[in-house]
């Protein structure tokens, strides 16, 4: 059955009833990759108790008919929402917030249409650990895959916390788990590897829809001052495939990239009272500052050199920083002179 919804067309599935946690997968371009997705998502040992919605976010005419073989071998199982086509889509941050908006579960969790969960006792667990516990938030870990195939070894998500939580009390594989904990660590979780109470996101106010790059970051700092209840397992439940082009992270200029990390990282000054989590806010920004800046020096762009390591030392007045701003100075004051 298919309904009109604000102008956009839903394929309900009616034995969809109640159930204890909506799955979430923005999807553009991808149908081959969001075949995989939706297979490792259905395997879950629990399946029936799933509420999975795909939100197809602008289909080219170039896609539809492989986007529709999908949507006639799932309807069974799956939700489809299907935005308007718009060129460069309406990002990730819109696309989940319609996933949520007709989520029926009370938790939500997502996957991107380009990885998988290896995991499939994942949500079985999480379910056991619910029916016991109250829980806000439910961070897991994941294998970041290059290209190549290879195993990335450096830490980019919650790495830092598997060997700190091997020896506690566990329940269901988890522990509880605090923001000072959480920070102890310099990356953050993942969105494949995060579930949270529909209460608490709808709390917040949904993801930005003006962000579209690091929306993940973004809502785990938002979710983390508000959320009462985290939990951590250190079980890896799936693949995260790094990508190689036809993504947010891949297609933007390193400088771009940067840009959008500062715009994502400084919206969290208007919304964060918590000065922890500022503070590991300010460090985000420095960094992306004095990257900026070095990229700038490498292009004997001093000024812009310059200016950037200035806004880094205002995030934090460094050593390092103050001792770059003179360097810089007195080049720029060279140059001026021959």
């Amino acid at each position: 059955m298919e309904l009109e919804f604000c102008g956009k067309q839903i394929r309900m599935n009616s034995a969809n009833s109640e159930r204890a946690i909506s799955i979430i997968i923005p999807s553009r371009a991808r149908p081959k990759q969001l075949q995989t997705a939706l297979d490792s998502v259905l395997a879950q040992s629990n399946s029936e108790l799933l509420d999975v919605i795909v939100v197809l976010d602008g289909v080219h005419e170039s896609a539809k008919a492989a986007y529709n073989t999908i949507i006639n071998e799932y309807e069974n199982e799956v939700r489809f929402i299907t935005l308007p086509y718009r060129l460069a889509g309406h990002g990730p941050s819109f696309a989940r917030n319609e996933g949520i908006l007709h989520a029926k579960g009370r938790y939500v969790g997502f996957l991107d249409d380009d990885d998988e969960w290896t995991d499939q006792h994942h949500l079985e667990r999480f379910f056991k650990l619910t029916a016991d516990e109250r829980v806000d938030l439910y961070f897991t870990h994941q294998k970041a895959v290059r290209p190549d195939g290879e195993i990335e070894s450096k830490e980019i998500w919650l790495e830092g916390l598997i060997d700190k939580y091997k020896e506690c009390e566990k329940k269901y594989s988890s522990c509880r788990i605090d923001v000072d904990t959480l920070l102890s660590t310099y990356g953050f979780s993942h969105l494949n590897c995060t579930l949270v109470s529909k209460e608490l996101i709808q709390e917040v106010g949904l993801f930005d829809e003006s962000i579209r790059y690091e929306e993940d970051r973004h809502i785990y700092f938002i979710l983390l001052e508000r959320a009462k209840y985290i939990w951590f397992s250190d079980r890896i439940i799936g693949n995260h495939y790094i990508p190689i082009r036809d993504s947010a992270s891949t297609r933007l200029s390193k400088v771009n990239r940067i840009q959008s990390q500062i715009t994502a990282a400084s919206n969290l000054f208007d919304r964060l009272q918590n000065e922890k989590l500022l503070e590991r806010v300010r460090e985000i920004l420095q960094y992306s500052f004095e990257e900026l800046s070095e990229i700038f020096l490498r292009e004997n762009s001093l000024d812009k050199a310059y200016l950037y390591r200035v806004y880094a030392a205002g995030c934090r007045a460094t050593l390092k920083n103050l001792y770059k701003i003179i360097e810089l100075r007195l080049k720029i004051l060279f140059k001026s002179k021959t």
